[in-house]
């Protein structure tokens, strides 16, 4: 069985497993290696390596410790120039084409975010075909196809941003850089859902959000199951 564990999502930390029966996929350095090597219970050989989406502490705090432990650890060019770290376990990925983790096939594709060189990541494996991962972006200008799951950001609504009274330029950042309700509705419409199994609604926002309102609506929207990402969550892929 395939799974895919939520371990943190949020702007305070983020990192994902996805397991199969060999291998495991850490997606995001946002959270301690100490935390991972508890979580499988100290067992490091099925780590295969890490897959991180951008710059931001939130989710690139601990790389230094998964390099030095010897784990792989993929990211763009941009990504890596901001991060400014060296290491012969660093792999330079590029949007659009396609590298191979473990029993993994991913390709990263662009996201929009205030920092340089974001991506997401669409995961194949022969187990649970495609999964399409995108995080802190405020919207996918990509479609895709013969999707099987998706992680996806869903973190604010319009409604409840407006009614919090915060300083305009933090207003401003949020709808630039992250993905509302709406867009999250919109994007998972524009893409084709027939063989779609489960959607995680990721990184939601501590403070504009309504995790039990969003789930009911893309349900709605969609008729997929929807699973909400908080810490120890697990879906099956």
């Amino acid at each position: 069985m395939s799974t895919v564990k939520v371990l943190a999502s949020g702007s305070s930390g983020n990192g994902y497993l996805i397991e199969t029966d060999n291998y495991c996929l850490i997606i995001e350095a946002g959270v301690r290696l100490s935390y991972i090597k508890k979580e499988l219970n100290y067992d490091m050989s099925k780590i295969c390596g890490c897959i991180i989406t951008h710059e931001h502490k939130d989710h690139s705090r601990y790389i230094n410790e998964y390099l030095k432990s010897g784990i792989r650890c993929c990211l763009s060019k941009g990504t890596k120039e901001v991060l400014n770290i060296n290491s012969p376990y660093l792999q330079e990925i590029y949007s659009g084409s396609i590298f191979k983790v473990g029993e993994y096939k991913i390709l990263p594709f662009d996201t929009k975010h205030d920092c340089k060189e974001p991506v997401g990541y669409l995961i194949n494996h022969r187990d649970f075909g495609n999964l399409m991962f995108a995080t802190d972006t405020y919207y996918l200008p990509n479609k895709f196809r013969n999707l099987n799951n998706i992680m996806i950001e869903c973190n604010y609504s319009k409604e409840l941003l407006d009614l919090d009274n915060i300083p305009i330029n933090r207003k401003k950042r949020i709808l630039n850089s992250h993905m509302s309700i709406d867009t999250c509705v919109n994007t998972l419409k524009a893409n084709n859902l027939r063989d779609v199994r489960g959607i995680m609604l990721i990184h939601l926002s501590n403070d504009h959000s309504n995790a039990e309102g969003f789930k009911k609506r893309i349900e709605k929207e969609t008729g997929i199951p929807v699973i909400i990402a908080e810490k120890d969550v697990v879906m099956r892929l």
